[in-house]
């Protein structure tokens, strides 16, 4: 689940912005947050050491082993070294030469304070995480790659969510992202961030975050089992999968490392990958490699399947190129299917019916990426989903839109983007909010711009006396705009017993939207109270 922080997901340019903030070479460096910050730029300057002072940690403050695994990037470990050591948390720091040749055993050998294992000859990655992690002596685990830097108060901000939620088996957190060669800031890598429940079988279909911003309870490591020695990629991918069958996983949605994306062969020294040779058969590979391995967790757990978990684990072997065993986990289970499993069975090369919808689904995206699959899981079957994606999205992957619809930025009108049936409207940063249907779409008026649909769903709830949505999600400031303000001032005349300088002031937003049907009915229920029939029955009848 995504913890309750309140911050919403950023845009591309604030994304970018904060990353170069995070990079800046001058550790005093605290650049002033954007217009309408919500606290995250401060949240994450305090993360970088750029804010006020860190408290000294409690007495008996839970120790964090930070594990890096090297294998000749005696050129790079350094700068990870010194973030490990940077923290300001209590740390045991391993680190696990992987049989290097460059120099590395020599290094290690004049660090102090730190415990440096080596193995010879190069045995994988894999391998290098069971021989640290066997040594490992704190409470919880963080596992650090040797070309990527921790922020200096990345253990502090991790160890809280694990501290406050004892079920919790790890944390993950959101990553600066920079270019390997310049150095120069590429933007920002958020943590997957799903209602709690859906976390498990998100990650069927994709890594939910990256292991050096991922902190595990160590006795939940330990109990999950040793790294697969077949994996020399997508290790964690592995790991994560058990993990979640283990207990809750949480996000922070803050940054705690900074991520070197450069290019170079992968893998241990006997199986290398070269992502720049070709990238289409470097993918492919690296999903051939995991298959096996995820193909032996499906087995295990299939017997306890239900039948909703049965339909992900379809779609993560599909994407595992496994198309024989993806149709095998669903196959036998019967209709009626849900939208998201329907889409799934189509995918996974199935027939499934895709009916013509009986209602579309208009819901307009203003809160953080896991309020979008809360608020998607929360409707019936049968609709068209028009998704107007106001906030940018934070890896929300495949497995949330597996429901059948269109997703995409306001580039015209909501109500323009319908279909003529009746229409249910949603507001992902509170997915609690179920208004009635609209029999019509020309209930919602057209409003351009970048937060028009939004303004359009409000308007639409002062006019026809809806309660207006509560957010419970994080979600963007509430939205000021003249045809709000111009409803306010008819609701406020009205409640004065002014029901005719209430109309007067109705049509004064007719005349800008002359087709806007409920403002019509407005308008109608104004007249009605002004003791005007005969008004009252032309708005009614221009709002049928």
């Amino acid at each position: 689940m995504t913890l309750s922080t309140g911050f919403r997901d950023r845009s591309p340019a604030e994304q970018l912005s904060l990353a170069q903030a995070l990079l800046d070479p001058d550790p005093r460096a605290c650049p002033p947050p954007p217009p309408l910050d919500d606290g995250g730029w401060a949240a994450a300057m305090t993360i970088a050491g750029r804010g006020a002072p860190a408290p000294p940690p409690p007495g008996g403050a839970p120790v964090v082993t930070v594990l890096l695994c090297t294998y000749n990037r005696v050129d790079l470990l350094p700068e990870a070294l010194a973030s490990a050591r940077a923290q300001d948390w209590p740390c045991e720091i391993i680190v696990v030469d992987d049989g290097s040749t460059d120099g590395t055993a020599a290094y290690l050998a004049g660090q102090a304070g730190i415990v440096a294992l080596r193995q010879q000859p190069n045995a994988g990655k894999p391998a290098a995480l069971n021989r640290g992690i066997a040594a490992a002596t704190g409470e919880f685990l963080l596992i650090l790659d040797d070309d990527d830097r921790l922020l200096p108060g990345a253990a502090r901000a991790l160890v809280g969510p694990l501290l406050a939620r004892p079920d919790a088996v790890a944390v993950l957190a959101d990553s600066a992202t920079f270019d390997g060669e310049s150095g120069a800031a590429t933007g920002m890598r958020p943590a997957l961030r799903l209602p709690e429940a859906r976390f498990a079988d998100a990650m069927l279909a994709q890594v939910p975050g990256l292991p050096g911003a991922t902190l595990v309870r160590l006795s939940a490591q330990r109990q999950v089992g040793a790294y697969d020695l077949r994996l020399n990629m997508l290790e964690d991918m592995d790991m994560y999968l058990r993990l979640a069958r283990q207990g809750p996983i949480l996000s922070l949605p803050l940054p705690v490392l900074l991520y070197r994306v450069h290019t170079g062969a992968r893998g241990g020294a006997a199986d290398r990958l070269d992502p720049t040779a070709d990238q289409i058969a470097f993918r492919l590979k690296r999903a051939e490699r995991a298959a096996d391995a995820f193909v032996a967790h499906w087995q295990a757990e299939r017997g306890q399947a239900d039948r909703r978990r049965c339909h992900h684990w379809a779609l993560g072997l599909k994407l595992r190129l496994r198309p024989k065993e993806a149709v095998e986990a669903i196959v036998d289970w019967p209709a009626p299917w849900t939208t998201e499993e329907a889409q799934i069975r189509r995918f996974v090369g199935l027939a499934a019916p895709d009916p013509s919808p009986h209602a579309v689904l208009a819901l307009v995206h203003d809160g953080e990426a896991g309020a979008l699959a809360d608020c998607l899981d929360r409707q019936p079957a049968g609709l068209h989903g028009v998704v107007s994606l106001l906030l940018p999205e934070a890896r929300l992957g495949a497995i949330e839109l597996f429901w059948p619809g269109s997703y995409a930025p306001p580039d015209r009108p909501l109500r323009d983007r319908l279909l003529p049936l009746p229409v249910l409207l949603r507001l992902s940063s509170a997915p609690d909010w179920a208004p009635p249907p609209l029999s019509d779409p020309a209930l919602l008026p057209r409003v351009s711009g970048n937060d028009g649909d939004r303004v359009a769903l409000w308007a639409t709830a002062l006019a026809l006396h809806w309660p207006l949505p509560e957010p419970s999600r994080s979600a963007l400031p509430p939205p000021d705009h003249p045809l709000l303000q111009a409803l306010r001032r008819v609701q406020s005349r009205a409640a004065a017993g002014d029901p005719g300088g209430a109309l007067i002031a109705v049509a004064a937003i007719l005349s800008s939207l002359p087709d806007w049907k409920a403002a019509w009915r407005l308008g109608a229920q104004l007249a009605q109270d002004a003791g005007r029939p005969a008004e009252a029955a032309l708005f009614a009848a221009k709002g049928r």
